[in-house]
């Protein structure tokens, strides 16, 4: 099962699926909080399902050559990392307003404290290769 929902759906559908007996592919990120961290592995262990969490980024050139410099000593004795990843350029619509029709802004939302809707939460700056809209309609539960 390939879990491809908005971010902050993921740890929990992917507690479910496992739970049902799927091995789940999550998309990062994964768990919003640490404890969803844990109940997914916790739920992970106690099916004995497979779980794969799709961050090929992490195999990339410029995240992999660092991290062996590290590992192999290179650049001495590391007392401290700093890590930045760039995010959604700002920029967009930050007015609130009402949420599409036939969108369901609050599920979208999962377990986050709420905000109001604004394009500039749901969609991205540039392109849509980054797509992130509303749930429509609802999760069935069982």
């Amino acid at each position: 099962m390939l879990v491809t929902t908005p971010d902050l759906w993921h740890a929990l559908i992917g507690i479910d699926a496992v739970r049902a007996g799927k091995g789940v592919c999550l998309q990062k990120s994964v768990p919003l909080t640490i404890a969803e961290g844990r109940a997914l592995s916790n739920a992970v262990h106690a099916s004995g399902s497979i779980l794969q969490i799709g961050s090929p980024q992490r195999s990339t050139a410029q995240f992999r050559y660092p991290a062996e410099l590290v590992r192999n000593g290179r650049i001495g004795d590391v007392q401290r990392v700093e890590v930045g990843l760039p995010g959604d350029p700002p920029g967009g619509e930050k007015t609130p307003m009402p949420a599409p029709d036939g969108s369901n802004y609050e599920m979208w939302l999962g377990e986050t404290p709420y905000v109001d809707y604004t394009l500039d939460r749901v969609l991205p700056h540039a392109g849509y290769d980054r797509r992130v809209g509303c749930v429509v309609g609802s999760l069935a539960r069982g």
